[in-house]
């Protein structure tokens, strides 16, 4: 599988675009003027499971290609960061530093979090600068492990995935104490 020609899913591609268009909808309900009470209102509310959609294919998608590629740990890295980070940084500072930003202007700490991808973990601060960037968080917890599991995989086969089922189980014993 190393050195490969990535396949490409056409079909998962447009996957993804519908789950990016149910939570699009989700933010920008257009029946939300009819009331909240609304039949279709509420349908659309649940739009929001397009995130886990997204998460899952877009999951599927990197781990195949990261398997399929044999990119040096350090350059895959720089890859994901080239394709995410300065344009979140620039959106970011200008929202930070933008006049009507709460008023009062943005906390130290507060810059820091969203600026590090940190801010998902952080119940104060998950929906400050740009609400919808909450989803970086677990997507950059992703990247980084993508190499950690495709090591593992290929060193404990089909043993590696009776971890998180291991894992799951003890997550749902202590959720039930």
């Amino acid at each position: 599988m190393k050195n490969a020609e990535p396949q490409i899913f056409p079909a998962l591609t447009g996957l993804r675009a519908a789950a990016a268009s149910l939570v699009f909808f989700f933010h920008y309900n257009p029946f939300a003027r009819w009331g909240e009470n609304n039949l279709f209102f509420r349908l659309v509310n649940e739009c929001h499971i397009g995130v886990s959609l997204f998460f899952v294919l877009s999951g599927f998608l990197v781990f195949y290609r990261h398997r399929a590629e044999a990119v040096p740990f350090r350059e895959y890295l720089l890859r994901r960061f080239a394709r995410i980070y300065p344009l979140f940084f620039i959106f970011s500072l200008l929202q930070f530093f933008s006049p009507w930003y709460q008023f009062t202007g943005p906390k130290a700490e507060e810059v820091f979090l969203n600026l590090s991808f940190l801010k998902g973990f952080s119940e104060a601060y998950a929906f400050s600068g740009i609400p919808q960037a909450w989803s970086l968080t677990p997507e950059v917890c992703f990247y980084l492990l993508v190499p950690l599991f495709s090591l593992l995989l290929r060193k404990y086969g089909i043993r590696f995935w009776l971890l998180p089922a291991f894992i799951l189980v003890i997550g749902l014993i202590f959720m039930n104490v």
